[in-house]
């Protein structure tokens, strides 16, 4: 998102598929990498799955974690971007 603009706060949403948060990022930035985790206890962490749901100059892309591992009654999501040299 832009640092100097307003960006609406990301709202989890689950579903039959699981916890999803939907996010938007510009394509084929250089040097930046985008990844998700999931957790049950805010301290382990397990790699979640980035899909493009929309592509174009700026691509929308959901995180989802599917419940399949851990307590389904308190799960986080959480989004790292992270820029390389």
């Amino acid at each position: 998102a832009n640092p100097n603009a307003s960006t609406p706060a990301f709202t989890p949403q689950q579903d039959a598929n699981g916890l999803s948060v939907v996010f938007t990022r510009p394509k084929g930035l250089p040097n930046v990498t985008y990844s998700a985790e999931s957790s049950a206890d805010m301290v382990n962490w397990s790699p979640v799955a980035l899909i493009v749901v929309e592509d174009g100059p700026e691509q929308t892309v959901r995180a989802t974690d599917p419940l399949n591992t851990g307590t389904t009654q308190r799960r986080f999501i959480r989004l790292r971007f992270t820029r390389v040299p």
